[in-house]
């Protein structure tokens, strides 16, 4: 009984501890500026914010300083940059499921499909159709919504691999591809090829399978064409656990996409 009393007391000593505090934040928040302008981007105004304050206060050594939220052109600057860190090309870091514009009916209803992968985070999503139909696109927005893991081509990751024969410092990119949050292998097909891509692909793609990580494979070849590439066994694993497999029958943006490019959207 004597505890409990204490207890109660100690947690309403607390509250108003807390309620005292807040009401002196509060109070000297009402006397900072109530908007900022971002150092790098003038235009962009930052706003005073409690929570931020509290932060800031906090690493001042309780001496209240005012928090102001984040530059919204500064995080998106961030991003971008987070992004084509983990290999997205430049041309598809403003890639969103929302900016999509796909010719067939059948090529929107993708975007829902792709983004109900995201939710699920597990297995290999299969983009496949000719050139500039929206496969990478659709990939890179996906890649977005992940933030993380490691988006290469095809022949990009085979270069890597034959990178760590003659440097014994370069990155493996087996274990890279392997531990990846989201692993998307763009282009399948357009390799050089060689003796040391099909097992460096299946020691890869059967890792990912067995740990049902998320794989995001894209291609110009039909599903029957993968055999060639991954091996009759690995492309029977992939129907096991594939979440769908998407085939892309709109036109080419490329003349879009060409017209973009040299605007440097």
């Amino acid at each position: 009984m004597i505890a409990d009393l204490q207890t109660e007391k100690i947690l309403e000593s607390l509250q108003k501890t807390h309620e005292r505090t807040q009401r002196e934040r509060r109070h000297f928040m009402s006397n900072q500026p109530q908007a900022v302008r971002c150092r790098v981007h003038p235009d962009c105004e930052r706003l005073i914010d409690e929570k931020l304050t509290a932060v800031a206060t906090s690493n001042n050594f309780g001496q209240f300083k005012a928090g102001y939220t984040p530059c919204r052109k500064c995080l998106d600057e961030a991003q971008l940059e987070r992004l084509q860190g983990y290999g997205v090309p430049e041309n598809l870091l403003h890639a969103t499921f929302e900016n999509f514009m796909p010719d067939a009916e059948d090529d929107a209803v993708h975007v829902e499909v792709v983004q109900s992968f995201c939710e699920t985070k597990r297995g290999f999503l299969i983009l496949l159709g000719g050139y500039g139909t929206g496969k990478s696109h659709l990939a890179a927005a996906a890649f977005r919504v992940y933030g993380r893991g490691w988006f290469t081509g095809h022949n990009s990751l085979l270069m890597a691999l034959r990178a760590t024969y003659r440097d014994n410092a370069a990155f493996n990119p087996i274990e890279k591809a392997q531990s990846a949050r989201l692993f998307v292998l763009d282009d399948v097909g357009l390799s050089a090829g060689g003796k040391d891509e099909l097992p460096m692909l299946h020691e890869i793609l059967n890792h990912r399978h067995g740990q049902r990580l998320p794989t995001i494979i894209t291609s110009n070849l039909q599903y029957e064409g993968l055999t060639s590439v991954f091996g009759e066994r690995m492309t029977d694993r992939l129907r096991e656990s594939a979440f769908r497999v998407l085939t892309f029958t709109g036109a080419s943006h490329r003349r879009e996409a060409r017209d973009r490019y040299f605007a440097g959207e």
